[in-house]
């Protein structure tokens, strides 16, 4: 740039002066001969407009003209066009001369676009309209492609007047009511003024009605109408305007031709607002069907690159947002190649459009650089081109895609203007590119040091990010996002240097974010989190008291803060809990309870099974840790053992929990209030998505995104609120765990394994009292990996020598005599319970176990002083009659749909396998199944004692036992007895199965017996192995869902049958028909003619004590697998 000096630039503006000055005596001349004409000519057209005047007054023609010398043009100022006007109108009606009509109404047509149509004549207006309407679309074309704030004054207002001059009935009339609404829309996204918006879609909704389904016009009025609609959603998010758009998108699209540019637009519009709705409702098929749309767009767009290149920008995010959904590496892929061609063809462009470079779809044809190029739509397009690559990065660990993210912000970075927002042309507040790219950037060279170790990057990301807070204006919101980047950065400086200053920054910086963010701020808690890291850091080293009680402070505000999303929520309780679980157990234990609670939150029921088990597997014994924390913590003032009570009962066995919770509280409230129901689970799944992780990344380089989770969240919140405030829905969509203190009728013992102790939760009489176990986490851990292995043993050991047999059961007696000691032998001392001498008797107690962890590996039912000889000197069989619960909710589940004596016919369900049908290769357990020989003698027994009673039968036996015959008849049944194999998935417990006739093609797993509902039903009895083994009865799968008890038997019960007969581990086939034949003995009454559900827990009881006797106490790994689950 030349720069001119000072006296130049003097000598220029003292030129400038004296030319104005000899000038200013001539320019007042003509001005005053004007007025002086335009004064004669106004009272002229007075007398006329009178009746005392004459249109051919040569004196009129003469001022005139002297008007039109005197201005230059006769277009100085609104009064002499209207003048002029109206004089050439009415002398050209007298002379009928063209040319002087052709004058009036181009007076006319100047005079339109800044004054009032009402003033020119009305016998005008017809011709005016047919020559103005045209150029009016011309000026409305030049600034739909090139707005601005003064031109989008003009056409509004010249459209405000043509309109006037509309008769409704004309076919004009609701092409310019479109036309002027669009023109509002165009303003109102150049100004941002909501009144342009409001009133915009005030005159779409005329257009439409006006134009009728018969108007040629009536496509463009409903796409016009519909992009006006999804704009005011996109600002205030109401799902009506959002439903409302996508309807007129799709009648718009039907009304034109395939490839034409209209139709293409509406494909355009049809798939960026079906994203939108998935974002705000969760709808895979809105999804689905976007893309779909946007890569029809991209297909019919190829002749227009600028155009093209809009839709391929779409379809990059689109694809982005599935990949983030489904996690399906071709959708990242495309997504990428997509945003690479949307760049690509922008830089063509910009660089040279004839070049044969231009057609090139790769963008590294083109030094970014190295191009004099500023343009804010190429630059957001290459931050999402490098979201997509660092989001790709993450999930499926391509190793240079983080490279190439840097990069791409590096170019967006480079070729945004200053001052440009991040997104599309729009109103504020867009944040400004440049900062936002630059925190972009900042992150991602911070990810790749975490990766590498690399310095360089360490030190880049902390100069970048620096810059990044130094161009976000002061008052934006995007300075806090940037700032707190920042104090990330300096964290992890300030721990690889140990730099004091660096710490001091850290902390101011970070303090600096959380000023700027709002308490109800959707990231305000992440913010807080930041606070407490740079704390951390600078008190690990100084040891400063006020900092350790402002970070305390910080960490449970941001722990707390209900308007956070639960992801961050628990990632902030857990990582501060157990950072501090041995110094601070009452703190820690606190966090982690807080934990607990958002885990079902962030396990929403909304998210694919297998999502939900990696969440779940990521944070094995939560709830464990959290309950013995709670219980360690002495210095409580409150009973630790309730809250330790409340977070086992919240974090164990949530999947389960989750099928039993969406059959109770959301079966309660769609019947009590629909339309709530059907948003809560909406607004579930969205806030699901928008809140994880990479999305949350993607939604700071979208405009409005930030908005939208904030409005997401805050939505949420008030719809709980109100379901809250429904009667009998006080604790939604938590479970109400104030009913654990009604349980009665027995004593239910919660066992707890965690590192930070062991400890049973004893349930009695209302009051909980915990029990510390004079054992530890990895002892347990140990005995049963021991006791799963001696299982094994003995199973393979079968047909071998009577010495590998022994041995199996010796290693099954000595844990159980651990047990014995360990654990169940001090909660019979607590609850103080005698021996019952003599076998069963009827009145010996009840007692539920709700084991947790590796004890769920182990029949506590079989328990005893085995000693040294084969036989216990003592068991638990003789002391109580036991049974098993997931969790004590769901024990209270199963007793809410018990009864004792069903009312209505009996009708007993019972499916035998005698042989069943082999596995595919590809199965795990590939090969035959060994024949279950008393199957059918199994169900023969069965029948005659319920003949007795008057119960129909339904047998399905081997052929017959089809999974859609078992299905259909369920439904029906008081009863069903399962004769079969069953097969337990310790890496995936929802593909557990009953072995049917058609298993290969049709199973009958978990997850399908989860989505049935047997209303009559009251038992299940699964003479099957392994119905109630869990994955915390496995090697492969207790570190992972060691709390979740997904298996066969409670998945019935959750289904409907309230009391389950299962099975622990592999069961003889020959005694499982024996056990069957007496318990069904002890529950149907030929003499009384019924049947006593109620005592299936005994009637099991003293069945397997019967088999016991029979095959030798010593031997509990016969009978010790038979477990009774449920009420």
């Amino acid at each position: 740039m030349a720069y001119v000096s000072y006296w130049g630039r003097e000598n220029e503006r003292t030129q400038r002066d004296e030319n104005q000055a000899q000038a200013a005596p001539a320019h007042r001349e003509h001005s005053l001969a004007a007025d002086r004409y335009l004064t004669a000519l106004r009272d002229w057209l007075f007398e006329l407009e009178s009746g005392t005047g004459r249109i051919l007054d040569p004196r009129a023609l003469a001022w005139a003209k002297q008007i039109t010398v005197a201005t230059g043009t006769g277009d100085d100022g609104d009064d002499a066009r209207l003048l002029l006007g109206k004089y050439w109108w009415y002398r050209s009606k007298q002379t009928r001369e063209t040319d002087e009509r052709a004058i009036a109404l181009g007076h006319f047509k100047a005079y339109c676009r800044t004054g009032d149509i009402e003033d020119i004549p009305e016998s005008a207006w017809k011709p005016l309209l047919k020559t103005a309407v045209p150029e009016a679309l011309e000026q409305h074309e030049r600034c739909l492609a090139d707005p601005t704030p003064s031109e989008l004054d003009v056409v509004v207002h010249l459209w405000r007047n043509l309109v006037t001059a509309m008769e409704s009935k004309q076919t004009a009339y609701a092409v310019g009511l479109s036309n002027l609404g669009s023109a509002l829309l165009c303003r109102h996204s150049v100004r941002g003024l909501e009144g342009d918006l409001d009133e915009s879609i005030i005159l779409l909704r005329s257009a439409n009605e006006a134009a009728g389904a018969d108007h040629p016009d009536m496509g463009a009025c409903s796409l016009n109408l519909g992009a006006a609609l999804f704009e005011r959603f996109e600002r205030r998010f109401d799902a009506v305007d959002l439903d409302e758009a996508i309807d007129l998108f799709h009648a718009a699209k039907s009304r034109f031709p395939a490839g034409d540019r209209d139709h293409t637009a509406c494909l355009s519009n049809l798939g960026r607002s079906l994203r939108q709705r998935f974002l705000h409702c969760g709808s895979n098929q809105d999804l689905d069907e976007s893309v779909g749309m946007l890569r029809q767009a991209v297909a019919d767009s190829k002749r227009d690159r600028l155009a093209n290149s809009g839709h391929l920008a779409d379809l990059g995010r689109t694809l982005h947002t599935r990949f983030l959904r489904d996690e399906r590496r071709e959708d990242a892929d495309d997504a990428v190649t997509a945003l690479r061609q949307s760049a690509t063809g922008l830089v063509a462009e910009n660089h040279d459009a004839d070049s044969p470079r231009a057609e090139s779809p790769d963008l590294a044809e083109f030094d970014v650089e190295s191009l004099d190029v500023e343009d804010s739509q190429l630059a957001h397009i290459l931050a999402q081109l490098g979201e997509v690559l660092r989001t790709r990065s993450r999930i499926v660990g391509a190793p240079r895609d983080l490279d190439d993210a840097i990069a791409a912000y590096r170019q967006a970075a480079t070729v945004v203007p200053a001052g440009a927002g991040s997104g599309p042309p729009g109103p504020p507040p867009d944040p400004p590119g440049e900062a936002l790219y630059l925190t972009l950037l900042g992150m991602a060279l911070l990810d790749r040091h975490r990766t590498n170790g690399g310095q360089a990057d360490l030190h880049e990301a902390v100069r970048v990010l620096r810059i990044a807070v130094d161009a976000a204006p002061r008052h934006h919101p995007v300075r806090a996002e940037c700032l707190s980047n920042l104090s990330a950065g300096l964290c992890v400086q300030a721990r690889r240097t140990g730099n004091r200053l660096t710490m001091d920054d850290a902390v101011r910086v970070a303090r600096d974010a959380v000023a700027l963010t709002s308490h109800r701020h959707v990231d305000r808690a992440l913010r807080l989190a930041r606070v407490a890291d740079a704390l951390w850091t600078r008190y690990e080293r100084t040891r400063m008291k006020p900092d350790w009680r402002e970070l305390v402070v910080a960490v449970l505000a941001a722990a707390n803060n209900g308007t956070a999303a639960a992801r961050v929520r628990l990632s902030i309780a857990t990582s501060w809990g157990y950072r501090w679980a041995d110094t601070n157990p009452t703190i820690a234990g606190g966090l982690l309870r807080n934990a607990v609670a958002a885990l079902p939150f962030v396990v929403s029921r909304h998210m694919p099974q297998r999502r939900r088990r990696e969440i779940l597997a990521g944070h094995p014994r939560l709830a464990a840790d959290a309950a013995a924390l709670t219980i360690e913590a002495t210095s409580r003032g409150d009973d630790p053992a309730w809250d330790a009570l409340r977070a086992l009962e919240s974090g164990r066995a949530v999947l389960l929990g989750q099928i039993m919770d969406t059959r109770e509280d959301l079966s309660a409230l769609a019947e009590t209030d629909p339309s709530l129901a059907r948003r809560f689970q909406e607004l579930c799944r969205a806030v699901d998505f928008n809140e994880s992780a990479d999305a949350r990344g993607m939604a700071f380089i979208e405009r409005g995104a930030t908005d939208r989770r904030q409005h997401l969240a805050s939505q949420l919140h008030d719809v709980i609120d109100e379901i809250r405030r429904l009667p009998g829905h006080g604790s939604f969509p938590a479970p109400d765990l104030d009913e654990l203190a009604t349980v009665d009728g027995g004593a239910i013992v919660t066992l707890n394994a965690s590192a930070f102790g062991c400890h049973a939760l004893i349930l009695r009489g209302g009051t909980v009292s915990a029990l510390r176990l004079d054992t530890d986490l990895d002892a347990v851990v140990a005995r049963a990996r021991t006791f799963r292995e001696c299982l094994g043993r003995f199973a393979d050991a079968i047909d071998a020598t009577r010495a590998q047999r022994e041995e199996a059961a010796h290693g099954t007696r000595e844990i159980l005599t651990w047990l014995w000691n360990e654990v169940t032998s001090p909660v019979l001392a607590r609850l103080e319970y005698a021996p019952h001498d003599g076998g069963v008797r009827e009145d010996m107690p009840r007692l539920w176990w709700a084991p947790g962890g590796a004890f769920r590996a182990f029949p506590l039912h079989a328990t005893g002083d085995y000693g040294s000889a084969t036989e216990p000197v003592t068991s638990m069989m003789d002391y109580v009659v036991s049974s098993y619960t997931p969790t004590i909710r769901q024990l209270c589940y199963a007793r809410d749909r018990a009864v004792s004596e069903p009312v209505g016919p009996l009708r007993v369900v019972s499916v035998a396998m005698s042989h069943t049908p082999a596995f595919g290769p590809e199965e795990p357990a590939a090969g035959p199944m060994p024949a279950l020989h008393h199957a059918h003698a199994e169900i023969a027994g069965l029948r005659e004692r319920f003949r007795d009673v008057g119960a129909s039968h339904i047998p399905l036996l081997d052929e017959d036992a089809t999974l859609s015959a078992v299905e259909w008849v369920l439904p029906q049944c008081t009863a069903a007895h399962f004769a079969c194999h069953g097969i337990h998935d310790s890496l995936d417990p929802s593909r557990s199965r009953i072995l049917l006739n058609d298993h290969v093609t049709s199973p009958l797993t978990v997850s399908l017996l989860s989505t049935l509902r047997i209303e009559t039903a009251q038992l299940g009895y699964l003479s099957s192995c392994h119905t109630a083994a869990t994955s915390g009865t496995d090697t492969a799968g207790m570190e992972g869902l060691v709390d979740e008890s997904l298996h066969l038997a409670a998945v019935c019960q959750v289904a409907g049958f309230a009391r389950v007969v299962g099975s622990l581990w592999p069961i003889r086939d020959d005694l499982a028909a024996s056990v069957a034949a007496d318990f069904y003995g002890g529950i149907v009454s030929a003499s009384e003619g019924k049947v006593a559900f109620d005592r299936t827990a005994a009637a099991l009881h003293a069945a397997v004590t019967g088999v016991r006797d029979r095959v030798g106490a010593g031997k509990p790994h016969l009978w010790g697998a038979w477990i009774h689950v449920g009420a």
